[in-house]
């Protein structure tokens, strides 16, 4: 079942108890059965009788995992949740009233429920309306990148890059064109029009009918052997290959800054990853000015994301590729807009640019992480490569 216990599934426990009370209470008023029900030998067992119908709800939500989805993500099927999780509830609620001998008219059930579904759902879709004003405002105006996009991974995750990608977040910079999943049960699906149109053996063939420029790997429960299959796979094309954490992993405060970053080294050897001294890192980085060559590739823009925690004085990132060092620097102005950071293009391999660019920002720590990254395709053209 997995339920988790939250301060956003405690807010929406509460509403739904109230939600339930108010149905109850409009519709018994509507059909006029205020006097059988307020009144009476005790005129205080109808606070009695609606909390029957609050727990079941309560309970049928739980079960129908109606406080673990991400309503910020909601779509139909979401919806149905809601429509199953009450049309369970109420006749069960009902069923145990009539055994207690303290039924309810049947109208005020059906009414109650109908009522209960717009509360309810209202409730949920708040979140999802009230996120994305919310990362509509925060976000800087810049035009994203929109490169055709395979997303591989149909659940929540893929979900969740492709509705972003849509709705044009520029922290999932792309054009979502088909989306790809072993499940055979996802295959035809949509998720916000984009297909699911196979399974994962089918990626070289869908990069050249769909002309994609860059794969979005969104399975990050995946296991170690199934990512290694996959990128084994994505890395015979000339895709740019991107990934982006497990949204169940992230508290919900964090879901604005999920965002899109290249497969590195930890991806592909599929082994844990050597966590920093950050105090002798922070000694040694704080107040400084730092150079990174290559710091728009997957190594040079996580160091820049790693040393920007720390404090540094000026972080100037060197890179031929001005694409990934623009995107690089969208994420760096969003999350640290105070600081100091340049990029400047250029190659390593010209020694008058690089020149300049230490004469002009004289930094005292250089990350060096510029290289080819095909490195076979590099040896079969080594002048091109030095």
């Amino acid at each position: 079942m997995n339920f988790r216990l939250s301060g956003r599934t405690v807010f929406l426990a509460i509403w739904d108890v109230a939600a339930v009370y108010a149905a109850l209470i409009i519709a018994t008023l509507g059909t006029s059965q205020e006097s059988e029900i307020f009144s009476g030998p005790d005129p205080n067992s109808w606070i009695f009788l609606f909390g029957i119908v609050a727990l079941i709800n309560i309970g049928s939500f739980i079960v129908f995992r109606l406080y673990n989805n991400l309503w910020e993500y909601a779509s139909v099927s979401e919806v149905l949740q809601i429509v199953y999780a009450t049309a369970v509830a109420m006749p069960v609620a009902a069923a145990i009233h009539y055994v207690a001998g303290e039924r309810l008219p049947f109208r005020v059930y059906v009414i109650a429920w109908f009522i209960l579904l717009v509360l309810v759902g209202v409730s949920r879709f708040f979140f999802r309306y009230w996120r994305v004003g919310k990362r509509k405002a925060n976000q800087p105006a810049a035009t994203a990148i929109r490169r055709r996009t395979l997303v591989i991974g149909a659940g929540e995750t893929g979900s969740l890059t492709i509705k972003r990608m849509v709705d044009g977040d520029y922290s999932m910079q792309g054009y979502p064109v088909a989306a790809v999943d072993d499940d055979p049960t996802k295959r035809g699906m949509r998720i916000n029009k984009v297909k699911v149109v196979g399974g994962t053996e089918m990626i070289l063939d869908l990069v050249k009918t769909y002309a994609i420029e860059q794969i979005v790997v969104a399975i990050p429960s995946a296991t170690p052997e199934q990512r290694k299959r996959i990128y084994d796979i994505c890395i015979q094309t000339d895709c740019r290959l991107l990934t982006l954490p497990n949204v169940r992993d992230l508290r919900m405060d964090e879901l604005d800054d999920v965002r899109l970053r290249e497969v590195d080294l930890v991806d592909l050897l599929s082994r844990d990853e050597v966590k920093l001294n950050e105090r002798m890192v922070a000694g040694y980085i704080t107040g400084r000015k730092v150079l990174i060559t290559g710091g728009g590739g997957s190594i040079g823009s996580e160091l820049a994301r790693q040393i920007a925690t720390v404090a540094p004085s000026q972080i100037v990132v060197f890179d031929i590729y001005e694409n990934t060092a623009y995107e690089l620097e969208l994420e760096m102005r969003d999350k640290y807009g105070d600081m100091d950071f340049r990029v400047e293009i250029g190659s390593v391999r010209d020694r008058d640019r690089l020149k300049a660019v230490f004469d002009e920002y004289l930094p005292e720590v250089v990350f060096h992480a510029a290289a080819h990254k095909h490195v076979p395709l590099m040896e079969a053209n080594p002048r091109e490569a030095v």
